[in-house]
């Protein structure tokens, strides 16, 4: 469950989810840089998307990027502090990340940031959206695939 708590050092108001520790993880503890483009275990990779809850965008044939929302949500849609929480995945291939990809791909990366963002603002229950990304498990990210997050939320965090 969700839940705001303020930060006494900065006087920001910060979200909270501790049932995100719950989420799968498979970064190794001593990562080694392995450049493939499929990993069949990775439910980011093609041919495995029935691993990953159904789309709500969709750039290319079979695909180029997709969105789906987040197994292990920040947000969900019942309870206190409700919302969207999406996942970006921004290549088919499990090792290009977005400093390797062509002009044209992280267009459609970018392309996909602004066509979620559009429709997440008609919903009467959004104010505020946010895009992010985790690089790395050090900064928090979870699976390998190249991927970046959208959330959405009914208020703007007090700063």
């Amino acid at each position: 469950m969700a839940e705001f708590r303020l930060n006494e050092i900065t006087n920001e108001q910060i979200l909270i989810v501790e049932s995100r520790l719950k989420r799968p993880k498979d970064y190794k503890d001593k990562e080694v840089v392995e450049k493939i483009s499929f990993k069949e275990n990775c439910p980011f990779c093609v041919g495995n998307e029935e691993q990953t809850p159904p789309e709500v965008y969709r750039d290319g044939d079979p695909w180029d990027v997709r969105v789906v929302e987040n197994k292990f949500p920040i947000l969900g849609r019942e309870g206190a502090i409700t919302g969207y929480h999406y996942v970006v995945i921004e290549t088919a291939d499990h090792s290009k990340n977005l400093h390797e990809m062509s002009e044209d791909e992280i267009y459609k990366v970018v392309k996909s940031f602004i066509k979620v963002s559009e429709e997440l603002y008609k919903k009467q229950d959004v104010k505020y959206v946010q895009i992010f990304k985790n690089y790395k498990k050090e900064a928090g990210a979870s699976l390998e695939h190249p991927h970046s997050q959208i959330i959405a939320i009914k208020r703007c965090l007090k700063r």
